[in-house]
């Protein structure tokens, strides 16, 4: 994520089968958590954001 928030990317979105389901999702969005790089999934049921908070720097859905 380091890489991707120098090359002034600011949201990363996983799509295409069932995201939630990936075993590494936790340490994407963990990844993401101290950049300004906000990660967006969409499963079939449902569309999510994950954004850093203003005021805590954690991860909110």
């Amino acid at each position: 994520m380091r890489a991707f928030a120098r090359l002034g990317t600011r949201k990363v979105r996983l799509s295409g089968g069932e995201p939630s389901l990936r075993a590494d999702l936790p340490d994407i969005i963990a990844a993401a958590r101290n950049t300004p790089v906000s990660v967006a999934w969409r499963s079939p049921a449902t569309a999510t954001n994950c954004r850093r908070s203003s005021t805590s720097g954690a991860a909110a859905a």
